[in-house]
This record gives structure tokens, C-alpha cells and sequence, in this order.
């Protein structure tokens, strides 16, 4: 894509182009980083594609929703809004007069698993369980997962960044115990200006796999302001996303995920970037004082508990893989390619940033941790890690 034509677009295109089609060779730090065993007529393959949401009848459901900083509980009777896939897997767990007809509540964009729902107008995108594995994880919602996604929302209020937070979610559960949950986002950030345009942060350096031979926005950009490109990348991206991934774990607790999908980056009405964002609140939690309580009902992302593995593996899984190697290997590929910035220029300089927020300060071990070669699951399973290598790059 060349860049004035893409900046040009509306926030919606913008978007939705930048999550399609940008995101070539960013996946290649793992063999299960690409695998996606969803059929292909309810996958992101085009902007003009469209599935239908379909709804529960007859039924109560759980409604959860962000309140002056906690959570709101009630009930609601409207159709509960379900994923064609996840109504063939949950047939058998609910009589078939309550699910109904399969009539589609409304027709709806695809954003990968993220879909444009119209039907609730606080609403942009809306997450659905999908009985179906991506990466190393079967995308099921639970209501736990609901639960805490939203209270995880609630409690980074306070860190007054740009984000999309799960405003709102519901979940309901079959007499055998089967549950099925989703979750809201707005489809405009919060904490910031409204204009904003945002997209995820892969959009920057990957390729756009429909016209290869267009070099990365990222590359366009530095080359258009006639910047400094070390010192562009880590003052717009390196610094501001260190520092938020630190700033959530001191202010909030919680470990935030800001791999190239959950990073955002926030364009301003030039066209400039003016900050960086992020999505996907499900986080991992550091327990302190001051926190919604609703956060320890999921004992899976609780460290210290059973299901969770220790604060030192967890945080190197986020950082040094997530931040580390799934986005700023990227860039120190992008930076030496076009513009011959050393690589250990590069790591040395985000090392600096990392001890200049203070990350020097959390009790990380020297050892990096990752998912073992062997490691599926889904929401529930157990966490397992393991230590891959003795050297940090990142800090």
C-alpha cells in the first residue's frame, strides 16, 4: 500500500485493510504462529466478506458491563448473539426450540475472529467463542473468560492510555455446565482524542500481501518526514510501548499482551503517529491492593496460583517473546534491511529504554521463558513454560 493513498482512507478502511492484507511475513517466529482451522468462508479474507451472527432465543443470559470502575451484573432476554460455529458445537448441551431457526441477527464484517456488530450501538467489534484452534489455542469464550477480560478493562482505566477496552460481555451456561461468552469493543479508542485513526502495530512493518512490491508503511514513513529512522522507531514505538507494558504492571498489576495484534498504533489527523494503544485486556495478575475482585476469580492468570506459572516466567513470556521477538526483531530486521541500522545498535537502544522505565526494577531472571514445542490448549488449560535460552536481547 502506498502510504499517502492509505492515510487517506476512512477509519473503517483504514482498519480493516491494515488487518487483512499488511500482516504478510509477520508470523514466522513460529511454526504454529500462522495455523488457523477456521474454514475459510468465516475468515478476514476480504473486506467485502461477511458471515452471519446468529442468536439464542427464549433464554436467559449474563450481562456484564464496565460501571464507574467495577462491574455491573444483570440479566437480559434479547437474542444472545452466537458464532455459527460455536452453535453446531453447544446443539447437544441446549434443547433445539431454544436456539431457534439459525435466522442471522445481522450480517457482519470480518475481522479475523473480530466481527463489526451493528446491532449494539455502544459497540465496534464483538469476540465470539469459535471451537476452532489459532496459533497453539482453541478460541473458546468462557464465562470466565468473560469475567475477567472485562474487569481487566475496568482496572486499566486508570493508566489513562489509548486503548479499546471490553466494555461489555455476556456468557450463559447449559445445565451440564457448558458455558458460551462473548465480549464488546468499541470501535473508537478511549483516552484519547476521538479523530484518532489507529491500526495494529504488524500493519507498520509487514507486507501487504496484496502488492508485494510495496516496501512496509513503516519504511514509506521515515522516508516521507525525512526522519532520523533509529531514532523515529524508538522514540514512536519503542519507547511508548516499554513503557506501557511496564506502567500496567506498576499501576494496574496486570501484564499486558502487546504483540503486533493487541499493540495499536495511533495516527493523528496528519497522519503522524502520536501514540500507542493497545487491545486485548485479557491479562495475566499481579495481585495488590486497590484491584477489582472479579480479577482473581480466574485462577488460571493469577500469579501465585496453582494453574499460573511464577511472575519472572510469565512477565519473559510477554516481554522478551511477545514484545521481544514477535515485534522488535521485526523492526531490527526493517531497520538494517533499509536503512543499514545495525542490529545490536538497535538492541542495545531498546535495553536503555527498558532500564530508563524501570524495568530493571521486577524481579525478571536472566533465562528467557516461551511455550514448550508441545503446548496446545485453550482458556482453561494449565499455563506450561519452559526456559529456551540463557540470553536476553531485549533487556
Amino acid at each position: 500500500m502506498i502510504l499517502e493513498k492509505f492515510l487517506r482512507n476512512s477509519n473503517d478502511n483504514f482498519l480493516d485493510y491494515a488487518e487483512i492484507y499488511l500482516g504478510g511475513n509477520t508470523k514466522t517466529y513460529s511454526p504454529q504462529a500462522a495455523v488457523c482451522e477456521i474454514p475459510y468462508e468465516y475468515k478476514a479474507n476480504s473486506i467485502k466478506r461477511r458471515v452471519p451472527i446468529y442468536g439464542l432465543d427464549g433464554i436467559p443470559w449474563v450481562l456484564l458491563k464496565i460501571e464507574k470502575g467495577g462491574i455491573q451484573k444483570s440479566y437480559c432476554y434479547d437474542k444472545f448473539p452466537i458464532h455459527p460455529l460455536e452453535k453446531q458445537h453447544i446443539v447437544g448441551h441446549f434443547s433445539y426450540n431454544i436456539i431457534g431457526d439459525g435466522t442471522p441477527l445481522s450480517n457482519v464484517r470480518t475481522l479475523h475472529i473480530k466481527k463489526k456488530l451493528d446491532d449494539f450501538p455502544d459497540a465496534g467489534f464483538i469476540k465470539m467463542s469459535i471451537p476452532r484452534r489459532i496459533s497453539r489455542f482453541q478460541r473458546t469464550v468462557h464465562s470466565f473468560d468473560v469475567i475477567h477480560e472485562i474487569a481487566c478493562s475496568a482496572q486499566l482505566m486508570k493508566l489513562k492510555r489509548p486503548y479499546l477496552p471490553s466494555c461489555c460481555g455476556g456468557f450463559l451456561t447449559s445445565e451440564d455446565g457448558i458455558s458460551t461468552g462473548f465480549v464488546l469493543r468499541p470501535n473508537r479508542l478511549v483516552n484519547c482524542n476521538e479523530n484518532y485513526r489507529f491500526m495494529p502495530l504488524f500493519a507498520l512493518y509487514g507486507e501487504d500481501i496484496s502488492r508485494k512490491k510495496d516496501t512496509p508503511l513503516l519504511t514509506q514513513m521515515i522516508h516521507s518526514q525525512k526522519v532520523y529512522p533509529l531514532e523515529f522507531v524508538l522514540q514512536n514505538i519503542v519507547y511508548p510501548l516499554v513503557r506501557l507494558w511496564i506502567d500496567s504492571i506498576m499501576e494496574c498489576g496486570l501484564l499486558l499482551s502487546l504483540h503486533g495484534q493487541n499493540s495499536l498504533v495511533c495516527f493523528d489527523d496528519k497522519g503522524k503517529i502520536c501514540d500507542i494503544g493497545f487491545r486485548g485486556t485479557h491479562s495475566f495478575v499481579i495481585p495488590k491492593e486497590k484491584q477489582i475482585p472479579e480479577l482473581y476469580l480466574y485462577k488460571r492468570c493469577v500469579i501465585g496460583e496453582d494453574l499460573c506459572r511464577p511472575f519472572n516466567e510469565v512477565a519473559s513470556l510477554l516481554y522478551d517473546s511477545f514484545l521481544g521477538d514477535h515485534v522488535f526483531r521485526y523492526i531490527q530486521e526493517l531497520l538494517y534491511r533499509d536503512f543499514d541500522v545495525k542490529p545490536c545498535v538497535f538492541a542495545e537502544n531498546v535495553k536503555e529504554i527498558f532500564k530508563k522505565c524501570g524495568g530493571l526494577e521486577l524481579p525478571m531472571s536472566k533465562g528467557v521463558f516461551y511455550y514448550p514445542k508441545d503446548y496446545y490448549g485453550d482458556s482453561s488449560s494449565k499455563l506450561r513454560l519452559e526456559k529456551i535460552t540463557e540470553t536476553n536481547v531485549w533487556r
